[in-house]
């Protein structure tokens, strides 16, 4: 697959490009408090006990990241 920006510039390209872009920085965005929640360093700190893979609050924050990139993907393409 060829990246988006070498394809030839229309608008429908432009709009894939820029909604991948934004789409890309919310889950940026969303791995922060992820990965806080995942060593209970500001999220999920009262919790006692062993980590488990997936803390309940990082599930829901990556959770949350994802629906708000997916929204924001249709949002800018559409």
């Amino acid at each position: 697959m060829i990246p988006l920006i070498a394809a030839t510039p229309t608008p429908q390209t432009k709009a894939l490009a820029s909604a991948a872009c934004a789409g890309g920085v919310i889950l940026q965005v969303g791995y922060v408090p992820a990965i806080l929640a995942h060593y209970r360093i500001v999220f999920g700190a009262k919790r006692t006990g062993p980590r488990e893979k997936g803390e309940p609050i990082e599930r829901l924050f990556v959770w949350l990241a994802f629906a708000a990139a997916l929204a924001v993907f249709a949002a800018v393409v559409f």
